[in-house]
């Protein structure tokens, strides 16, 4: 018998899709799984005269299902990817030097570094090592010149004179239109058994923050094929997974902010969750001569944040009812500094309850759906900027 503690699984990103690379898996960090190969079979519709069924036949397969964990920086950045069809993370910004605060302009400025080195309006950058501490944040940028970082998302910058400080970031993905599928296998250890799933491809992506617990992340593939073997698909012995700690929504969340222009939220703004859900509708594609999905396709990108906030005024209810655009977007870091800033830059409250009072002894709260939409200015529905310590 087959323990789940026992259970380990192991993931590769595919060059062709549906083709486990020549090379080593990657162990992956996990609290549960439901992958799964979904074969369909129907009786014989043959009539008889003694009403018994002659045959079942199988007329199709395909794999799916979930892969369910904690988040942890670098745990999950190519499911991320995969998710938003992102053609993969920006490079790294990694500027040192001389760099002074424009409290005017609200902008980094320097004469000896190029500033914009790697950089791309609407992306977060994080600012370190500056004397003057009330600068050393998290600042959206906003406009980017050779010498100029203009900056918003409710960083103020306190003027400061030239001085030797650092900008960086550890890349960023935007929703886009590049596949990216994965080999994802898992071992049963204590029986040698290993289910290979190939091309599979992220479906939807969740992201679970409720108040009191750890961060939740929830992967739903769909894909090509699978196999049962006594040894793994992978060549070689697998990588371990990164040692990174949890990130969970008590101490390691931040930076709530709200707004066409990502400013702070109202003073006393409070959730008791937020739901971040991600995807591009991916279909499966069957054909005739083949057991298997021949391709998988994908449609419209579809992004929401759902929150559970308690009721505090009619700023957000406001916007509801009269179909404003506004943005939303939250930080996520363990305790080293590592972790996520995930954004929407544009978008309508599709829903809000209004302020129900459910029954004696409880609080009124204010439940709503923000529903990205294109934002014109930077091209994208969601946007995910991740940071290393």
């Amino acid at each position: 018998m087959s323990d789940s503690n026992r259970c380990q699984l192991y993931q590769k990103e595919e060059e062709v899709w549906g083709t486990t690379p020549s090379s080593a898996l990657t162990a992956l960090r996990f609290t549960s799984e439901s992958l799964k190969y979904n074969i369909k079979k129907e009786p014989s519709d043959e009539i008889r005269s003694d009403g018994q069924i002659t045959d079942e036949t199988i007329l199709g397969a395909s794999p799916a299902g979930g892969v369910n964990g904690n988040l942890s920086y670098g745990t999950y950045d190519a499911f991320m990817e995969s998710a938003l069809f992102s053609s993969g993370w920006s490079t790294p910004i990694a500027i040192t030097g001389t760099i002074a605060c424009d409290a005017t302009q609200n902008a980094l400025v320097s004469s000896t570094e190029t500033m914009n080195t790697n950089v791309h309006t609407g992306q977060w950058i994080l600012i370190s090592d500056h004397s003057t501490t009330a600068n050393n944040d998290y600042g959206l940028v906003t406009a980017a010149t050779t010498t100029h970082l203009i900056l918003a998302g409710g960083l103020t910058l306190t003027v400061g004179a030239g001085e030797a400080c650092t900008v960086a970031s550890a890349g960023m993905i935007r929703n886009g239109t590049t596949e990216t599928s994965f080999t994802l296998e898992r071992y049963h250890a204590d029986v040698t058994q290993y289910f290979a799933y190939t091309g599979m491809v992220v479906n939807q992506m969740v992201w679970n923050l409720n108040a009191g617990a750890r961060i939740k992340l929830t992967f739903d593939f769909k894909g090509k094929d699978e196999t049962l073997a006594q040894a793994s698909v992978g060549t070689g012995a697998a990588s371990a997974a990164n040692t990174n700690d949890e990130i969970n929504a008590a101490t390691n969340v931040a930076n709530l902010l709200e707004g066409s222009t990502l400013a702070d939220v109202v003073a006393g703004f409070y959730t008791k969750s937020i739901t971040l859900t991600a995807g591009k509708n991916v279909s499966e594609l069957d054909g005739v001569g083949s057991l298997n999905n021949v391709d998988l396709g994908s449609g419209s990108f579809n992004a929401t944040i759902a929150l559970d906030p308690y009721f505090l005024s009619n700023t957000l209810y406001d916007k509801f009812i009269a179909n404003t655009t506004t943005g939303f977007s939250f930080r996520a870091l363990d305790t080293a500094g590592n972790g996520y800033i995930c954004t929407i830059h544009s978008g309508k409250i599709r829903d809000d309850s209004g302020p129900n009072a459910g029954g004696q002894n409880s609080q009124c709260m204010e439940n709503m759906t923000i529903s990205a939409i294109r934002d014109t200015t930077y091209d994208c529905m969601l946007q995910i900027d991740r940071f290393a310590a």
